[in-house]
């Protein structure tokens, strides 16, 4: 299967939905990988309408639906096909359009190829302690390391939130929050004092919050970086067995 798809993707250009082609392509520069999702209802709502079903029958077609392909995905390849960091954007059609959806994989696209066409305007990054991942401030460097002595499991900037888009449907405003903690199940943006850039996340956080319902996102400022973490490192310490 992985022989046989990165034949095709070397002979022409391709859209997969499915194989596990997220983690087939993972180490591919070229490759973009989207995760449409919805809300449970509404997923359940397009089966029935789609296969003129009853209540009862869509949702055993959507159950096992779902089963299989994550059954596919873990045996094959030992990966779980919901791992947010699998993916580069996540759009919820619950909230979005197919016009709205597509616009916003199309301006992904773009953003794409201009940093890999014009390299110069891609921001220097900051090597992290580990030396995996590289941040874009020593701010987010100096957070992690503070994460990782207390031992808090996160990930960065593994997703962006569109928030708004044009006449025609492209997305001109995103954001993506710096970190994820994993056990918290919260994002995390980090920011600075100065107020214009405080009004401007705040602005992307209601948004967000709007749009997103029951995503869990921060605002943190760095004089407040060990405090937050020490709350986070308690909370998880107490709920141990």
């Amino acid at each position: 299967l992985e022989r046989g798809l990165n034949r095709l993707a070397e002979e022409k250009p391709l859209i997969l939905l499915g194989f596990g082609s997220q983690v087939i392509f993972s180490e591919n520069d070229d490759a973009v990988h989207i995760r449409i999702t919805a809300p449970s209802d509404i997923r359940l709502e397009r089966v029935r309408q789609q296969f003129n079903a009853t209540e009862d029958t869509a949702s055993q077609i959507l159950d096992q639906a779902d089963r299989r392909h994550r059954r596919f995905v873990s045996t094959l390849f030992g990966m779980d096909c919901a791992d947010e960091s699998l993916y580069h954007l996540i759009l919820n059609t619950g909230f979005l359009s197919v016009t709205e959806a597509a616009e916003s994989i199309t301006a992904l696209l773009n953003i794409r190829k201009i940093m890999q066409e014009q390299p110069e305007k891609i921001e220097k990054p900051v090597p992290s302690p580990n030396g995996k991942i590289h941040f874009k401030n020593k701010s987010e460097a100096e957070f992690a390391r503070i994460l990782d002595m207390h031992q808090i499991e996160w990930k960065y900037e593994p997703r962006t939130f569109p928030v708004e888009w044009d006449a025609e449907g492209n997305v001109t405003l995103a954001f993506s929050p710096d970190f994820y903690l994993v056990q918290f199940d919260t994002y995390l943006e980090l920011t600075t004092m100065n107020q214009r850039y405080v009004t401007e996340k705040n602005k992307k956080l209601r948004r967000v919050r709007e749009l997103y319902p029951g995503t869990h996102i921060k605002i943190v400022y760095k004089k407040d970086f060990q405090t937050l973490v020490e709350r986070f490192s308690h909370l998880g310490s107490s709920s141990q067995p």
